[in-house]
């Protein structure tokens, strides 16, 4: 029955159905696009003291656009004001066509995918977008057509995605539960301490072994993580990471963590932190320290080795983003995905 159920889920979920991409961060004259490994996009403009912020998400070229918001920067000089953001609101001096959204002082949020449809086109075809500003300044659209333009050209190379069940079968896995995996005593500490500071050597690890910090935690009843700063600069610092074995003799092997895509700027364990709880090891780069751009990445442990279950990325230091809400650049599952909530910072 097993087999059969094994069987029948490689039939309904093939291999490369998910029709992965290698996903892509840019900027367009002051906007900034983001299309995952699935080719689900999203963009934004860049705050260039224009005071607005026009936000879209994507899923498909043959599709709508999922939501498409107009917010005013919190660190912006255009304050908000008793009447609604909707009502301000000029493309090239004409109001915008009034269609179903979340209206407030700050923000008009458009959820349904038609009538944010209806107003990016309407964005599409103007050239500025103003909120009541005295001198007629605000946010230039002459670049959004090119941005939706390069969104078309990623997201039509990929072949739709055929409809899945409704009900996809149960796969139940019989077999003994894990053990329980038992914390580091305060003796495995203290071995483990020693070991990072007197055996791993400043060939490997250039900071003094003095200035190490050292983070511990068990994986399981034989092995445990051991993370070792080795670098620091400004307000990132770097790290290394062993698989160190719980019992005489002490062997430890660095791990090594490999991006599954191409990614230019390369990728460090930065401001590492690992949670036992939930087996996730977490990686955060400040670009600067305001703390508004950078990337940010969410690993897994499988008992085996860590694997990568989200990678984020935000290349616009403008105040409106924090990590948490930083693009995602990089998913294992697209059925994990969720729309992403955009706030300032």
């Amino acid at each position: 029955m097993q087999l059969y159920k094994i069987l029948l889920l490689s039939l309904l979920f093939p291999a490369g159905a998910s029709h992965a991409v290698q996903p892509v961060q840019t900027i367009i004259s002051g906007w900034e696009l983001t299309c995952d490994n699935f080719a689900v996009c999203q963009g934004r403009n860049l705050n260039n003291d224009g005071g607005l912020m026009i936000s879209f998400y994507r899923t498909s070229s043959r599709v709508p656009v999922s939501w498409l918001h107009v917010e005013l920067h919190p660190h912006s000089a255009l304050s908000a004001t008793d009447t609604p953001l909707i009502q301000r609101l000029k493309i090239d001096n004409q109001p915008l066509a009034p269609v179903p959204s979340q209206e407030s002082r700050q923000a008009l949020l458009i959820d349904d995918p038609e009538a944010a449809q209806q107003t990016l086109t309407a964005l599409i075809h103007g050239n500025r977008l103003t909120a009541g500003q005295p001198d007629g300044s605000g946010i230039s659209l002459t670049a959004l057509a090119a941005v939706i333009a390069e969104a078309d050209k990623i997201q039509s190379a990929v072949p739709p995605t055929p409809a899945l069940p409704e009900t996809p079968p149960t796969l139940t896995v019989e077999g003994s539960q894990p053990a329980p995996v038992m914390p580091l005593t305060a003796s495995e500490s203290r071995d483990f301490a020693d070991y990072a500071i007197s055996q791993i050597d400043v060939d490997s690890c250039p900071l003094a072994p003095v200035f190490r910090q050292i983070k511990l935690a068990a994986l399981s009843n034989t092995q445990a993580l051991m993370l070792i700063s080795c670098e620091s600069a400004a307000y990132n610092t770097f790290y290394q990471a062993y698989k160190i074995s719980r019992q005489a003799p002490l062997i430890a092997r660095r791990l090594g963590f490999r991006l599954p895509f191409n990614y230019p700027q390369g990728f460090d364990l930065t401001n590492v932190r690992y949670d036992p709880q939930n087996r996730e090891l977490t990686t955060l780069l400040w670009g600067r320290a305001l703390g508004d751009c950078g990337t940010a990445s969410h690993w897994h442990y499988d008992g085996q080795k860590f694997v990568l279950e989200k990678f984020s990325s935000e290349s616009g230091c403008d105040h409106w983003h924090t990590a948490s809400d930083w693009p995602v650049l990089w998913s294992s599952l697209s059925a994990d995905r969720t729309l992403p909530a955009d706030a300032g910072t």
